[in-house]
Formats: structure tokens, C-alpha cells, sequence
């Protein structure tokens, strides 16, 4: 299970936030696991690594109906391997704005 700050900001210059869920008027819930966390933080995306992932994000609720990320694998994953998951092409968009604003405002200084 995913640990982390829950929020309902965004977080766009976070390497470590995962949205839980988009509601229809634009708020969204997510984990923040930049400051506090488990393991999972450590869960990484599968580009230029290897062909797909071997693990993906599922959301759920447990048995008190708290919603929580669990990543479950999809294939064998050997001691020492990686877990690899995709973050989503919104991450990476999302990702890829904030850099490029961050190289735009450095140059202007």
C-alpha cells in the first residue's frame, strides 16, 4: 500500500504524488509521498527501462472504506528487480510542463 500526505491540491512538482481520484468538478485526491511514506515510494516508471510494466496501481477501498493505493504485480518480479509501473501519460505531461517552466524562469535570471 502506497503511504503518504493525503491532499486535494495539485502537486505538479512532485515527483512523489499519486492521484486517487478525479471528480467530475475538477478536485482531485491524491498522495503526496515527497515527505513521508513507505516503500512504494520507491516504485518507479517502466520507460527506458523495459519493454512494460510488472506492476500496476489499483485503488480500493479496506474494510473501513478508506480509499488506498496498492500496487499488485502483473508479472514475476525476481529478488532485486525493480518494481516497474506506468505513471501515466498525465504524469508525464504534467512532469514535463513543470521542467520546462523551471528551465524558462532559470534563464530569465
Amino acid at each position: 500500500m502506497k503511504e503518504g500526505q493525503i491532499h486535494c491540491d495539485e502537486r505538479l512538482e512532485s515527483d512523489y504524488d499519486l492521484s486517487l481520484y478525479r471528480f467530475p468538478n475538477g478536485l482531485s485526491v491524491g498522495i503526496d509521498a515527497s515527505i513521508m511514506g513507505n516503500e512504494a515510494r520507491f516504485v518507479n516508471d517502466y520507460r527506458g527501462i523495459t519493454k512494460k510494466p510488472n506492476a500496476i496501481f489499483v485503488d480500493e477501498r479496506n474494510e473501513s472504506g478508506d480509499l488506498q493505493m496498492i500496487i499488485r504485480s502483473v508479472a514475476e518480479i525476481n529478488k532485486g528487480e525493480e518494481i516497474l509501473v506506468s505513471y501515466g501519460k498525465s504524469w508525464w505531461k504534467n512532469r514535463t510542463k513543470v521542467h520546462d517552466e523551471f528551465t524558462f524562469n532559470q534563464n530569465l535570471t
